[in-house]
């Protein structure tokens, strides 16, 4: 039994740091019979890249343009920030900038479990050493 039970029509949003782990998460938590599980496709990076720091190529179409003009109202809505390719690094490109490599850029919000949680020791009880062969 979970320790925050969820009703089966409740919208569960599942992420990782871009491997299989939500996907894995996304199988179980269906499995379970909930109906409204959802992953972020390519983790919490990938978000970030997309949604918080969009770039806009040098050589935009007019339909690229327009995309990324989306990209950036959702980036300020988050709190992030659109750029130009000019703007992104040339030594590692755009996918890999982190919001540490930005100047002025926003820092993440951090989450909390739910009220009423137990709280986590404070430290982790000692392993016994194994014995014998």
């Amino acid at each position: 039994m979970p320790e925050f039970p969820l009703l089966p029509t409740e919208k569960v949003v599942l992420y990782s740091e871009g491997g299989i782990h939500a996907a894995q998460a996304w199988m179980l938590v269906r499995a379970q019979g909930h109906t409204a599980v959802y992953t972020v496709l390519g983790g919490l990076d990938g978000w970030k890249d997309e949604v918080l720091f969009p770039v806009m190529p040098a050589e935009a179409t007019a339909q690229q343009r327009a995309r990324f003009e989306q990209s950036a109202a959702l980036a300020r809505f988050f709190g992030g920030q659109a750029r130009l390719a000019s703007e992104a690094t040339p030594a590692t490109g755009a996918a890999s900038m982190t919001p540490a490599a930005l100047p002025d850029a926003p820092e993440l919000p951090k989450l909390a479990p739910p009220a009423g949680s137990r709280a986590a020791p404070a430290t982790a009880p000692k392993k016994k050493k194994k014995e014998g062969c």
